[in-house]
Parts: C-alpha cells; structure tokens; sequence
C-alpha cells in the first residue's frame, strides 16, 4: 500500500514538472519563403543587410545586458572562390570580394530566448531563401517584412539553373530540328529562297552556345560598382533576341512566297 502510495506520488510530481516547464516555455517563432532571382549591386546588398542588422540589434537591445553567444557572418561565393567575413559588414571593406559573386549567405544567430534569434539569407543558382526566427511574432514580422520588400525589389522573373537549362534545351532542340529538316527540304526540292529558316535557327544555336547566359539569367549575381543593363535585364534582353529569332522563322518562308505570288499576278 505504502508502495503504491509513493509510486502515486511520484507520477503526481512528474506530471506536475512536466506540466509547469511546458507552460513557461517559450515558444519560437518562424517565418521563412523562397524568393525570385535576384541581381543586384555589392552597394544596394550591403544596403539591406545594414538595415536588417539594426533592426535586429533595436528588437534586443532590452536584453543587452544579459550573457550570450552572438554570432553574425556574411559569405560570398563566385566559382570556387569562397569568401567569410565575420560580421555584416563587407562593403567598402579591405577584404578582397570578388567582382561579380553568384552565391551569398548571411547568418545571425544567438544562444538565448530574444525577440529575434535567428536570421538566414542564402542566395544562389538554386534558389534563394529567407527565414527570420525569434521569441516575438510582431519583431519576426516586422524584419521579415522588411526583408522581403527590401531585397524583392531587385527580384527578375527569370533565373536560375533549371529554368536557364530547360529553357535553353527546348531552343537548342527546336533550332537543331529546323536547321535538319529545312535544309533537307531546301536541298530535296532545289527552293533556296526556303533557306531563311534553316539561317536564323543556325544563328539562334549560336547565340545558345556563345551567349553567357549563366550570367545572364543566374539565379542570383551582385556584382562590383554599377550592374550594367545587359546583366541587369539580361533575362528581358535575351527573352527578345530569342523572339525575334523565333518570330524570322515563319517570316523568313512567308516573304519569299509572297514575292513569288506577287511576281506571278504580275506576269
């Protein structure tokens, strides 16, 4: 009985403790999103991240008398050259970074319950992610927000290595067929003037094997002093040269028919 008693008592005790460390636990919370690709100047990166490191050091600062571990680091990638620099400030700096980098990650984090605890930006070809976490859901909100709309504004609606890949298969494929089957065409029925297909799709595999369009349409850049407007709207850019040529296929077999009937109502 007396056994019974204590073993009662115990399961009491514990369900008890359970109970009161979970009731004043502090509950984390998070916000993240993937994002479009982005090109955009060292200068207007270095902007942002000045304006979500304040803002973090402004959520915690009722706290900063209090022991902690903070850790905060920005990383640039271009190739396989990997730059770390502690902190979050890289631009002017006496770091050598490189002239154009195509992967970028910045990281605060910090061992202790604060409004804001962690902050994740990673950028690259693949895809682009931010993430906010913290013990206060209006702090989260407020950086998240301001991450998205701050570096959303230098976002482009085409990017990335597997829309660049697809995209540039698809072309390459529909050129190739085109160059074979018109010239066979061309050839077999002795019509020269059927050759303008056959010539603007040879011009278009050239522009795929010759254009840098891992630059172009990357899924993430920034790059040294002012983007210029081939890198900037390259993916526009390249979106209408592919176009035009698309669009001189048809008209390069509808004009010479044209001419061809015109020449014949004239006889």
């Amino acid at each position: 009985m007396i056994k019974r008693i204590t073993y009662n008592i115990c399961i009491i005790f514990l369900f008890l403790v359970i109970f009161t460390s979970s009731s004043f636990a502090v509950i984390e919370y998070t916000k993240e999103m993937e994002m479009r690709p982005i090109r955009l100047t060292y200068i207007e990166l270095q902007k942002e991240i000045d304006k979500i490191s304040n803002l973090i050091i402004s959520a915690n600062a009722a706290y900063a008398t209090k022991t902690y571990r903070e850790r905060e680091n920005v990383t640039f990638l271009s190739g396989a050259r990997k730059v770390d620099i502690s902190g979050h400030q890289f631009f002017p700096t006496k770091i050598e970074i490189p002239s154009a980098s195509y992967g970028f990650d910045y990281l605060f984090l910090i061992t202790d319950e604060r409004p804001i605890t962690r902050v994740s930006i990673t950028f690259n070809d693949y895809y682009r992610k931010i993430s906010v976490s913290g013990n206060s859901p209006e702090q989260v909100d407020a950086i998240f927000s301001t991450l998205e709309s701050g570096l959303g504004g230098y976002s482009t609606p085409i990017g990335g290595r597997f829309v660049r890949q697809m995209g540039l298969f698809f072309l390459g494929f529909l050129f190739t067929v085109i160059v074979i089957i018109g010239s066979i065409y061309c050839i077999q029925n002795k019509n020269m003037k059927m050759l303008g297909g056959p010539i603007f799709s040879l011009f278009g595999i050239i522009l795929i094997a010759t254009l840098p369009f891992e630059d172009i349409l990357a899924g993430f850049a920034v790059y040294q002093g002012e983007a210029s407007l081939l890198v900037r709207y390259g993916d526009q850019i390249s979106f209408f040269g592919f176009l035009i040529t698309l669009l001189g296929i048809p008209i390069s077999y509808y004009l010479p028919s044209r001419f061809t009937s015109s020449q014949k109502s004239t006889e």
